[in-house]
């Protein structure tokens, strides 16, 4: 694509990547969206057409402006204006704390602009921080129309946003109105007032029952110290019913407003008429590169130049990268040049500074504009403290020729500087010193350090071969059954003895960085090694299947540069180690390694802890599970089942037998949601009983009894709290319905 320059790649979404490039076209900085990686399954074509179409509709300084769109070798792209800031999402990972007046004037200003939108009968249904730019002066502009809803468009029924800002009608896949809009934005203030997330949660699912159930904490008692007017809109913003939100963008923003400005009476006279601009001002290109150009000034100070400066004018090869400033001072606006260099012209004289007036004509470069500011006439006339020339030559029309500069400095009393400098010795004495400290940094921070890393590489590549060579010889199967064979295990004792540099030049940034990667490629290997270990000694299948999955938690932490081949490496060491572990979940489970265990234990805590340790291979470690698998874990849950109901109608109310029957209702079900291709009608009536019985029994819990009849085994608190396995089964019921089409009794009623 020959029109953009790329400059660097700013984020990745589902739908493409995009990159901060130069338009050679237009000569400005845009926002250029492109679809790499190309998305599957998606009409990637309509769906850019779509969000082009939609954005072009949208004509307001709080969302991003779509500069330019078309295709290249059959690939859509789209630029949209280049907004100089950060998401809202990287201010928040910054460890910024946002002041209430600061939470306040953001969302406010987001909802003005959702107010716009709503307007137009348009719907984001993705409002979250990642979807929302702060600019450097503190403006915002809503990002990212992919699954915005358009007036008349069809709604299918699926889930549409990001889970942690979803609204419950959202999450149930129902369709969202400006209310479910309204409630993300509340999910935006109450994070930039308490500082985290309304809701958390180790899953996706997890997040999405909460979100369903209206179950986040209450921001009250996060913040204590928080206004209760404050508080209160947060409040009414995340109320679970879409009717007893806001009405509207608009009513929001007024009630921010409310709060950020209270209504004063103000005299006429208080008003200070000499700070007052009352109109927009701005410049407009009259000759050269640019000309019939305009450019809007804000209220705050407006840079010219080239790349990085607020108005981009690199389309003229003689602009300086930081050429000019515009800033409003005094009740007006004063031009001044960058450097005090004599390039910028003020009525063909070279100036430093000058107040502005309507009508003026500033020369930069090639290129000349007037300053358009209506507001100047009620301004007293320039006086000479008004401006400071730069005594240098006038400005001279292109083609006029030049006055010689030394005829100009004469008769001005100027002196030419002289042509002298230092002395031979004093010149050959700074060169030796520059040499000296030229080569000592070319040492440490590149000789020293690359001489570390190949001595290491050297030794690791023996061992990159050895595990390569184990963990590539077939199936899992073969790969476990030819280590157990091994006369003798791996051993690794080279590696701790390896020597590295003591150079106080490793703990500067650059060498540090290398000393550290150098330090986790040993660290990998030695995980690799002692996991093949482990697979040598290792007898039960399922203590082998647990060490396996804390090897592969740990090597996939360990941190590596970008084009660090030992990152490739990592990852097959990864993918190889993960088979195994779910082969020996697989395993096993065939193995009925657990079932007699549980059918013996009965309802006690042993069959309990059983229990657990199946849950975990066959939904944590193993993924999604094939169906003999399933069938032998649901039949594994239906004997625990079976003996906590025994139990039950022997001893009566039974907290653990209880427990062990909500669990596993709640599996068996979720198994068969999982595996079954299809629905029989007498599989989805033994659904129904399944659920109706585990949630109502679930409910005859309170909060406090519940945690104490779950096995202390069970560590994770979607399954210890009560009101997070509810949710759960309401997300549960919710998905078993719209699979199978049958109704459970009660639905996800609370």
């Amino acid at each position: 694509m020959n029109r953009f320059e790329r400059i660097k790649k700013l984020g990745e979404g589902a739908t493409g990547s995009v990159f901060k490039a130069f338009d050679n076209t237009s000569g400005i900085l845009v926002a250029l969206k492109v679809p790499e990686p190309m998305p599957e399954d998606i009409d990637i074509s309509a769906h850019y057409s779509r969000e082009i179409e939609l954005l072009k509709s949208i004509h307001h300084e709080g969302v991003v402006t779509v500069v330019d769109s078309g295709t290249d070798d059959g690939k859509p792209w789209v630029a949209y204006e280049f907004i100089k800031g950060h998401t809202l999402r990287e201010l928040i990972a910054s460890g910024k704390a946002f002041t209430v007046e600061e939470s306040l004037r953001i969302v406010r200003d987001i909802a003005r602009a959702l107010s716009y939108i709503h307007d137009r009968g348009i719907v984001h249904r993705d409002i979250n921080p990642n979807n929302v730019m702060v600019t450097t002066d503190g403006a915002v502009k809503i990002m990212d129309f992919g699954i915005a809803l358009k007036p008349g468009e069809p709604f299918l029924r699926q889930f549409a946003g990001t889970p942690g800002y979803m609204s419950p009608e959202s999450a149930r896949g129902e369709i969202g109105g400006p209310e479910s809009d309204i409630y993300s934005l509340g999910l935006i203030l109450y994070e930039l007032l308490a500082g985290n997330p309304a809701y958390t949660g180790g899953s996706v699912p997890e997040v999405i029952g909460k979100v369903i159930v209206n179950d986040f904490p209450e921001l009250g008692k996060r913040k204590a110290d928080l206004p209760r007017d404050v508080v209160s809109i947060v409040e009414k913003a995340l109320q679970n019913k879409p009717k007893d939100r806001y009405q509207s963008a608009h009513e929001l923003a007024q009630v921010i407003d409310a709060i950020l400005n209270p209504q004063t009476e103000v005299k006429p006279s208080q008003v200070d008429k000499s700070v007052l601009i009352e109109s927009t001002p701005k410049i407009v290109g009259i000759a050269g590169p640019y000309r019939g150009y305009e450019v809007e000034l804000g209220p705050m100070i407006t840079t010219f130049g080239r790349e990085y400066a607020d108005v981009n004018l690199s389309r003229d090869p003689n602009i300086a990268p930081q050429q000019c400033w515009i800033v409003p001072e005094e009740g007006a606006y004063w031009l001044y040049d960058a450097e005090d260099s004599g390039g910028t012209f003020l009525g063909g004289m070279a100036i430093k500074r000058a107040k502005l007036r309507h009508g003026d004509k500033i020369s930069i470069g090639l290129s000349t504009f007037k300053w358009d500011n209506a507001s100047d006439v009620s301004l007293p006339a320039r006086s000479p403290r008004d401006i400071e020339y730069v005594p240098v030559i006038p400005r001279t029309p292109t083609g006029a020729g030049t006055q010689p500069a030394t005829d100009y400095l004469k008769p001005h009393g100027y002196k030419q500087a002289s042509t002298g400098g230092f002395s031979p010795v004093l010149r050959g004495f700074v060169f030796s010193i520059l040499i000296v400290f030229f080569c000592v940094v070319i040492y440490g921070f590149v000789l020293l350090p690359n001489g570390e890393t190949k001595k290491i590489n050297l030794v690791l590549e023996d061992y990159w071969v050895e595990i390569d060579g184990e963990l590539t010889r077939g199936s899992p199967e073969v790969i476990v059954s030819d280590i157990s064979n091994r006369p003798e295990g791996f051993k690794y004792d080279e590696l701790e003895s390896i020597e590295l540099s003591s150079s106080f030049f490793f703990k500067l940034p650059g060498p540090a960085s290398t000393r550290r990667a150098n330090l986790n490629r040993i660290l990998i290997v030695e995980k690799a090694m002692q996991a093949l270990n482990a697979i040598r000694v290792k007898v039960v299948t399922s203590e082998l299947s647990k060490e396996i999955g804390k090897y592969i938690k740990e090597i996939d932490l360990i941190a590596l540069p970008e084009n660090d081949r030992w990152r490739t490496r990592k990852n097959t060491i990864l993918a190889s180690l993960r088979q195994i572990e779910t082969w020996l979940n697989e395993k096993a489970l065939t193995e009925a390694e657990y079932q007699p265990q549980i059918a013996a234990g009965g309802a006690s805590k042993e069959a309990l802890q059983k229990f657990l340790e199946a849950y975990y291979l066959i939904t944590e470690a193993a993924g999604k599970p094939s169906t003999e698998i399933a069938r032998n874990a649901f039949y594994a849950f239906q004997v625990s089942r079976d003996k906590a109901l025994e139990a039950l109608d022997k001893a009566g109310a039974d907290p653990d037998s209880k427990a062990l029957v909500v669990l596993s209702d709640y599996f068996m079900v979720k198994l068969r949601m999982d595996s079954l291709p299809s629905w029989a009608p007498d599989i989805i009536d033994d659904s129904v009983a399944l659920l109706t019985e585990g949630r109502d029994m679930l409910d005859e819990f309170t909060d406090a009894q519940f945690p104490k009849a779950v096995p202390s085994e069970i560590t994770d608190d979607g399954y210890r709290v009560r009101g997070r396995l509810k949710a759960k089964y309401i997300t549960l019921i919710d998905q078993f319905q719209r699979s199978s089409g049958a109704t459970v009794p009660g639905g996800n009623a609370e």
